[in-house]
C-alpha cells in the first residue's frame, strides 16, 4: 500500500486490518467508522479534523473538563 495515493476518497466502514498504513496520506479522505489495529495506523498522515476517528483505535478516552 506505500505506492497507492488516496485524494478525496471515502472510507465509511473501512478495514485496514494488517494493512500499515505509515506515511500513507489521508489526510484530504473522510474518514468513519475504520477498522485497524494500533500498529496498522502507526504513521499514518491525516489532517486534524480527522484525528477523532483514529482515537479510538488507540485505546484513548478524552475527559471533559
Amino acid at each position: 500500500m506505500n505506492k497507492t495515493k488516496y485524494k478525496e476518497c471515502r472510507m465509511i466502514q473501512t478495514s485496514f486490518l494488517h494493512a500499515p498504513l505509515k506515511n500513507i496520506d489521508l489526510s484530504t479522505c473522510l474518514i468513519e467508522a475504520i477498522e485497524a489495529a494500533p500498529q496498522d495506523v502507526s504513521g499514518v498522515i491525516i489532517a486534524e479534523m480527522q484525528s477523532s476517528a483514529f482515537i479510538y483505535l488507540l485505546n484513548i478516552k478524552i475527559k471533559e473538563t
